[in-house]
């Protein structure tokens, strides 16, 4: 599906201060491959996500697709980047600016979930699955929808694999945190345990599981712990981002669809 006019793409991230997290999510941009792409940051890192617009008007977009690369639907996604867009539209009112979802639990981004924990089981020899704890640790947030996403996911991945137990818990706001769900695991029949981060790439947060793990291995030698790596630019992501885009295309060829229609039997 297109429409018949140019279309530019800004792809919303976050930003950090951790130049891993940059990197890996202007790999991301890169793999997703289409004619007129920009990206913008929320914060710490520049260009911005107004700044990505003028940008891709500047390279004659007509119409412009705002895809937000991040998992959850919380504050940035539902209130601080729908702002942004609205002070863009009244900058440009004759460019239709277009929002598109966030990534949520996409087909793709399970792919990609599942296809992190295989690597990091691949190497794990002599244990059984139905013998371990899984531990998915999500970005938390003051939104309870935008957390639920986390706990579907446990659900999901622990009915994939057939993990023995599955927990969840969250890096910050939210309850229980990573310090808690490691605690309880130690109340929990299982010596083998597997840490899933659903984050999209390395930064602060991640830095704050390896360092909460690491002492956690310290103060308990007998258990096997091992951490699964993020999701990563990976083409899965981009493949999501795409459909992503591809939905909001579809909208506006049926609008404009509807509109043709109105228009012809106004007419008429």
């Amino acid at each position: 599906m297109r429409v018949d006019r140019k279309v530019g793409i800004v792809v919303a991230g976050h930003g950090s201060k951790i130049p891993e997290a940059i990197s890996g999510f202007q790999a991301l941009v890169a793999l997703f491959i289409k004619e007129v792409v920009e990206y913008g940051f929320l914060e710490f890192e520049r260009p911005g996500i107004e700044e990505a617009i003028d940008r891709v008007i500047a390279r004659g977009a007509e119409v412009i697709v705002v895809l937000p690369a991040m998992l959850t639907a919380a504050h940035h996604v539902k209130t601080d980047i729908p702002k942004l867009i609205q002070n863009a539209q009244q900058k440009y009112p004759l460019i239709p600016i277009h929002y598109g979802r966030h990534l949520d639990l996409h087909p793709k981004i399970l792919e990609r979930c599942e296809n992190r924990i295989q690597q990091a089981l691949s190497d794990w020899k002599g244990i059984n699955i139905n013998e371990m704890l899984l531990i998915v640790v999500g970005r938390g947030t003051s939104d309870s929808v935008a957390n639920k996403d986390v706990i579907t996911l446990t659900r999901l991945l622990k009915e994939a694999f057939r993990f023995g137990e599955a927990r969840y818990c969250y890096t910050s706001v939210a309850t229980p945190f990573f310090k808690d769900g490691l605690v309880e695991a130690l109340s929990l029949p299982y010596r083998s345990i597997l840490i899933f981060p659903y984050l999209l790439f390395r930064g602060i947060l991640l830095n704050t599981i390896e360092e909460e793990l690491r002492q956690f291995r310290e103060d308990n030698p007998n258990y096997f712990v091992k951490l699964a790596q993020c999701l990563g630019p990976d083409p899965l992501v981009a493949d999501a981002l795409l459909d992503r885009f591809n939905e909001v295309i579809i909208l506006e060829n049926q609008e404009k669809t509807d509109n043709n229609e109105k228009d012809g039997k106004n007419t008429a």
